[in-house]
């Protein structure tokens, strides 16, 4: 991706790993969550994204499908050539990916985590 934008003169900045204040920082002032694993088994990053308000753009991979619903609260794509008209996508409609975003990350409360968890342990069945 670095090659990619390469004397592009975008304003992208790769981070690398950064403290939890900086993350959480850095997720509030983002247009856009680009997530570039193609092993992903779970995408705890995405829904820190969306708590934010922040859309995401990701690969197509198991996880991720969970997590990212295809133009609602980010796209899925199935190759890197994919990514830059995802982004533009967002960009151009960033009120509503980052309201979707947040509505959708409300559904990982707490609350209704251990709610989920008694009905699955009190036997009525995988949660929906």
């Amino acid at each position: 991706m670095r090659e990619m934008v390469r004397d592009k003169g975008y304003n992208i900045v790769f981070t690398g790993r950064v403290s939890d204040q900086e993350l959480a920082r850095l997720l509030r002032e983002s247009w856009v969550n680009l997530h570039f694993s193609v092993t992903e088994g779970w995408g705890y990053s995405v829904i820190e994204a969306c708590a934010s308000g922040t859309p995401t753009v990701a690969f197509r991979v198991p996880g991720l499908v969970d997590v990212i619903q295809d133009g609602y609260n980010g796209y899925l794509v199935n190759n890197i050539s994919e990514f830059p008209d995802r982004i533009l996508d967002i960009i151009g409609n960033l009120d509503r990916f980052s309201r979707a975003s947040r509505e959708f990350a409300e559904r990982f409360t707490l609350d209704e985590t251990a709610r989920k968890w008694s009905q699955m342990l009190r036997g009525d069945g995988v949660p929906e």
